[in-house]
């Protein structure tokens, strides 16, 4: 059932500041099985999303075994959207839980996907409603849900804090740029298991940065690797070096060409009386 889909999507980011913290389960209360659903092309659910990340399973209960089916994931209501997987899967007699962690499939907060199986499959409907979405049977809305969970796994925030003035920070990959005491972006969310390598750039007078909460640095480079937590990295600058100390010896340069300048005329002076 789609209706009230709009309150739930609000109630979950109000609840979740927009980022979950951990994996979100949908529907978030269970539902129990009853009679099955068989269709000889494609069975499935319409669901909301109710964190931003990649789905990690789907479960559904089946009437028997069954090898080889095709499990898809759309984009949208139905199957009239783009498919943003198929994996092949073999079913049980009773609960199923679909690995779908190795397809990488992203889902954002408050948007609708659609997952099926096919072909000949005979599932479990659902006594009760779900106010985020559908069963289908191919592109016919069945007015009914089936027996079904989907699992998805929250992204995680990078978030790096500089502790003084003296350089900015920059990630390889998303939206952290240019992020320094004073401003820039300074924060974005990864999906789990995603390495982010953070370069610094130092000022002028700066010659060296320190970095916490790394998996691992190199001079000014600090790796997150593999992501799984909400993660923040500290850098700090130390002065010294960099530009002004090119400056610093330019001029040390001058002043002694000009004290070997002196030197030299004072000694042709004595010379000469």
């Amino acid at each position: 059932m789609k209706h009230l889909t709009f309150m739930l999507c609000f109630l979950a980011i109000l609840f979740t500041g927009g980022n979950a913290l951990a994996d979100c389960k949908i529907p978030s209360v269970d539902l129990t099985a009853k009679s099955s659903a068989t269709s000889d092309s494609e069975i499935g659910q319409s669901f909301t999303a109710t964190c931003t990340g990649r789905i990690k399973s789907i479960t559904v209960k089946s009437n028997t075994d069954y090898t080889n089916k095709t499990v898809t994931v759309y984009q949208g209501e139905g199957i009239g959207g783009t498919v943003l997987k198929s994996i092949s899967s073999n079913l049980v007699t009773g609960m199923n839980e679909i690995s779908l962690e190795d397809a990488a499939i992203k889902v954002s907060a408050g948007s609708v996907y659609t997952f099926t199986l096919s072909s000949y499959v005979a599932l479990k409907n659902a006594d009760g409603s779900y106010d985020g979405g559908t069963g289908y049977m191919g592109s016919t809305d069945l007015g009914y849900d089936l027996y079904f969970s989907v699992t998805i796994t929250s992204n995680k925030t990078l978030t790096v804090n500089p502790t003084n003035p003296g350089g900015s920070v920059t990630a390889d990959s998303g939206d952290i740029s240019s992020c320094s005491s004073s401003g820039g972006i300074c924060s974005d969310e990864y999906t789990p298991g995603t390495d982010i390598v953070l370069t610094a750039t130092l000022d002028t007078g700066y010659g060296s940065c320190t970095w916490t909460g790394c998996s691992s640095t190199s001079g000014n480079t600090c790796t997150v690797s593999s992501i799984s937590d909400n993660t923040t990295v500290s850098v700090s600058y130390a002065a010294g070096g960099g530009g002004n100390s090119v400056a610093l010896t330019d001029f040390a340069v001058l002043i002694l060409g000009l004290l070997l300048l002196i030197a030299g005329y004072a000694t042709i002076r004595s010379r000469a009386r």
